[in-house]
């Protein structure tokens, strides 16, 4: 059996902005000037809905992937803003965290996914690319679904503003579409590896610094130990990994732990989108894709990383590298 491949990439944002007008608090000025010397440049702030920026990235997705709506049999939809549901229609009935249910649900009918099976994965915030892989794998790996569209989405509510609370990067509003299926096109994933410490939402305290970092440490390296039982490698036998767009200092804790020299950490999509949530690794696979920088056959590593919850997706370039029909 063909193995399971990702492609057709595509993204959906708003109006580019410079950093700066992340700023709502006299001392965000620090931290936006660190994050500019660090290669933050923009971000990206979009007036519409998270239903429309996901319907279009499954418009432009479907378009590059040369597919009809009708060929998709599911969709694996991850997103943590259930409060940007556009939908007013049910506003007496549902309450406002269920009601994008509906606005997802008229979007597909609109797109002409009538065929095609809603599937959610949230949990993991900023590391959400992760399990909403690992689930689309499987469903096509088991035969449930033959070809399925997992689709990211996330905007900033106006009232927190744009900039982390730590400031390790400015959140961008934007939505990421890719295929899953077994053409021999794009990407092949090889392999998803997840961890996660539920127990750190206990330890987000103001005074409970030390105990976080050393529990984050801990996981992480767990999660490697499980990374190399299962691949028979450590993160540190791959030339490109690529991951969220947070600041080198933030990610030190996670690279350092992983064995990952910053050398081969992969973030070119941060001048230009800062931190689209759990989009970030495709944007920058998709990136790095169009300037032929990764070789047919080639291993990259995707480094997903959120609070509590991380995972490692191995994908292999596949051979020819170019989407057929």
């Amino acid at each position: 059996m063909p193995p399971v491949t990702l492609s057709g990439t595509a993204t959906s944002t708003g109006r580019s902005l410079p950093i700066e007008e992340a700023a709502r608090k006299p001392g965000d000025a620090a931290a936006i000037a660190a994050l500019r010397e660090d290669g933050f440049d923009r971000f990206v702030a979009a007036e519409r809905t998270v239903v429309d920026l996901v319907a279009e990235a499954i418009e432009k997705g479907l378009e590059r992937n040369h597919l009809l709506a009708e060929d998709v049999d599911a969709v694996v939809f991850s997103t943590e803003s259930f409060w940007d549901t556009g939908v007013e229609r049910s506003a007496d009935t549902l309450p406002e965290g269920r009601r994008i249910r509906d606005g997802l649900f008229e979007a597909m009918s609109r797109l002409g996914l009538r065929n095609a099976y809603p599937y959610a994965s949230w949990l993991s915030s900023c590391a959400n690319l992760g399990p909403a892989l690992v689930l689309a794998k499987s469903l096509v790996e088991t035969g449930q679904h033959a070809r399925v569209l997992v689709a990211l989405a996330d905007r900033q509510p106006a009232a927190l503003g744009p900039l982390m609370d730590n400031g390790a990067s400015v959140y961008s509003d934007l939505a990421v579409c890719c295929t899953l299926d077994r053409r021999d096109a794009g990407y092949r994933v090889e392999r998803v590896v997840s961890h996660a410490s539920p127990g750190l939402a206990t330890l987000r305290a103001p005074d409970a610094g030390p105990n976080f970092v050393l529990e984050t440490n801990r996981a992480v390296k767990a999660l490697g130990r499980k990374f190399r039982a299962a691949t028979g490698k450590g993160c540190d036998a791959y030339r490109l990994v690529l991951t969220n767009n947070y600041n080198l200092h933030s990610l030190k804790i996670i690279c350092d732990a992983l064995g990952i020299d910053g050398a081969a950490v992969r973030r070119d999509t941060r001048a230009d989108i800062a931190h689209g949530n759990a989009s970030d690794p495709l944007v920058t696979l998709d990136h790095l894709t169009q300037a032929d920088a990764v070789a047919d056959g080639e291993e990259v590593l995707l480094l997903s990383t959120g609070v509590y919850c991380w995972s490692l997706v191995v994908l292999r370039r596949a051979a020819p590298s170019k989407v057929r029909p």
